[in-house]
């Protein structure tokens, strides 16, 4: 049966949606690694979000660029996430 989608569901949608867009502006503003704790920092100021829903997010966005075939990868190194250019790119 089709059942109407659950309205907490779409929040939920609308925030993971509205979250991925903060942490895709934010690696593209810092040119340095960014910790997950300070992503949270920041998505903290509009819904309180777990660590383990922010790696969720951090992973679609890095299946995302992988899928689209973009020019540049969301990496995670020691220090945080960070974006960089594609190996193909980087000459």
């Amino acid at each position: 049966t089709n059942q109407p989608e659950d309205p907490l569901e779409q929040v939920d949608a609308q925030i993971r949606r509205h979250a991925k867009r903060v942490i895709e502006a934010l690696l593209f503003s810092c040119p340095d690694p960014l910790s997950l704790p300070k992503i949270r920092e920041v998505t903290d100021t509009f819904c309180t979000l777990a660590p383990r829903h922010l790696r969720s997010i951090i992973e679609e966005l890095q299946q995302d660029y992988i899928s689209q075939q973009r020019a540049f990868r969301l990496e995670e190194i020691a220090q945080g996430y960070v974006l960089r250019t594609h190996e193909e790119y980087a000459p």
